[in-house]
């Protein structure tokens, strides 16, 4: 367990190679490594801690996920969002474009009608990075949180399948 003492405490257990990190309006539960079986792990977590606390409010459940891209991959997306391509533009108001490009859509998935997947892809120098934020506003509806529950590796399978379609090697 570790406990980090300052102007905020932070608390972070691991157990079972699942990290468990308590803040004061979430919790996080983070797989050690990329495996699987821990995925599933994390999805059986979930659903107990849920059936043992069931008056716990629940806003809303998420799965994120980030691809961080090989020098040898790009964008399927055929769109020139790094900022620096709009200089010309930008110098019209005195600013000239920094190191950082995102471009972020929100999807609904037609197979998982409570969900929105904000799909996120960034530039940042030479690194480049796409990231999966599979949302599920749950508002506390016992229907809605259901449906998200055992989900992390379903959307991790998900999220797998989709980058295939979302980069290309050079």
């Amino acid at each position: 367990m570790e406990l980090g003492v300052g102007p905020g405490i932070s608390v972070r257990a691991k157990i079972s190679d699942l990290f468990f990190v308590p803040t004061s309006d979430r919790l996080i539960v983070n797989p050690s490594r990329e495996d699987e079986d821990l995925f599933k792990l994390a999805d059986n977590a979930i659903e107990n801690l849920y059936n043992i606390l069931p008056y716990t409010p629940i806003e809303a459940i998420g799965y994120n996920f980030l691809y961080v891209m090989e020098d040898t991959e790009d964008f399927a997306i055929d769109l020139k969002f790094e900022a620096s391509n709009y200089n010309a533009l930008f110098k019209g108001f005195g600013a000239s474009a920094g190191s950082e490009s995102v471009l972020q859509h929100s999807l609904v998935l037609l197979d998982d009608e409570y969900v929105v997947l904000n799909l996120q892809m960034k530039v940042s120098g030479n690194k480049k990075s796409i990231a999966f934020n599979y949302h599920y506003q749950a508002s506390n509806d016992k229907t809605k949180i259901e449906q998200a529950l055992n989900k992390f590796y379903k959307k991790y399978k998900h999220s797998q399948d989709t980058i295939s379609n979302l980069i290309v090697r050079r």
